[in-house]
């Protein structure tokens, strides 16, 4: 960082207590940057699931672009990984106990490490103006911005981040509908019920995502903090474009085997189209997935095994535009 940085802009490490492990203690690293001056405070939280990678090369990029356009007010957390011990073992779940921590918010301190390490978080996103809660589809994605439909301003607040991120989508998860209850407990769900604005995001997963669209994504959340003008950096106006906003239907597998995609995220389906093929692995024998509704595609998995019940697909059906 260089002199003009160090004296505008603070950039420090804490870290978030969770409990003991016996031979040592978990803690959560947090980069907090500070202007030093009153203003808003955006938190940016990665790896949940630890086998979520894409996050951490988005919110590298992120701090090396704030080291170089510091902020004039406000500040700035980055929860890297909420998951430690997850993206030692690369596991999506939290390898002690098990626990989906995107499904054990608002946590609790008097409960198991996954409540617990729920609970830090959390403590630590209350304290926003807005919360960017970044994640990795295992599934094929486009760049998706997630949306927790509750009719108030808090909403309001979150499709306006939305709006200067600009995702290719926009996936609106409504708690009225059976199809989405399974989102109970997700971090974003917890803290808008709360009244904090918290939106997520879905990307590609770090094997595959290009540098170009990692950097896009990185300076998309620079423009997102330059527009509570926390930062005089230039990354260009908001893009001027209508963002779909779906709601999606879920297709599960009913056989097992090796899958093999025909179709691309984006593409239009009809109820009957075939999405793919999944071959037995004793025979080789394929049989056709059929699409069980009609619709956009919105994710797919790739080439993959599966098995009985394995979610295979997301087809979105457009609820309007953002």
């Amino acid at each position: 960082m260089d002199l003009f940085c160090c004296i505008l802009m603070e950039i420090r490490m804490k870290k978030l207590s969770v409990g003991s492990l016996g031979a040592f203690e978990l803690e959560l690293p947090v980069i907090e940057v500070s202007s030093g001056i009153p203003g808003p405070r955006i938190v940016f939280i990665a790896n949940q699931h630890g086998n979520e990678m894409t996050p951490l090369f988005v919110l590298k990029e992120l701090l090396a672009m704030l080291e170089k356009n510091p902020l004039k007010k406000g500040r700035v957390a980055i929860v890297t990984t909420a998951n430690p011990l997850g993206l030692l073992f690369d596991s999506r779940q939290e390898p002690v106990d098990g626990d989906n921590l995107n499904r054990s918010f608002p946590g609790s301190m008097q409960k198991g490490l996954g409540a617990r390490i729920a609970a830090a978080v959390f403590g630590e996103a209350r304290e926003a103006d807005l919360v960017v809660d970044l994640h990795t589809f295992s599934r094929q994605c486009p760049f998706l911005g997630i949306l927790v439909k509750t009719g108030d301003e808090v909403q309001e607040k979150c499709r306006s981040a939305l709006r200067v991120i600009a995702p290719e989508c926009v996936w609106q998860i409504d708690m009225e509908r059976d199809a989405d209850k399974n989102f109970s407990g997700a971090l974003d769900l917890a803290l808008v019920q709360d009244g904090i604005p918290a939106i997520a995001l879905e990307m590609e997963r770090h094997l595959t995502i290009s540098s170009e669209k990692l950097s896009r994504i990185a300076r998309s959340l620079l423009r997102l903090i330059v527009s509570y003008d926390m930062t005089d950096a230039r990354v260009g106006d908001v893009p001027q474009k209508e963002i779909p906003v779906f709601i999606s239907h879920y297709l599960y597998t009913e056989g097992s085997g090796i899958f093999t995609p025909s179709k691309s995220v984006f593409d239009e389906v009809r109820k009957g189209d075939v999405l793919g093929l999944v071959a037995d692995i004793r025979t080789f024998a394929e049989e056709p997935v059929l699409a069980p509704f009609s619709g956009i595609l919105l994710t797919i998995r790739f080439r993959d095994f599966v098995r009985t019940g394995t979610r295979l697909a997301s087809i979105g059906e457009q609820k309007g535009v953002l």
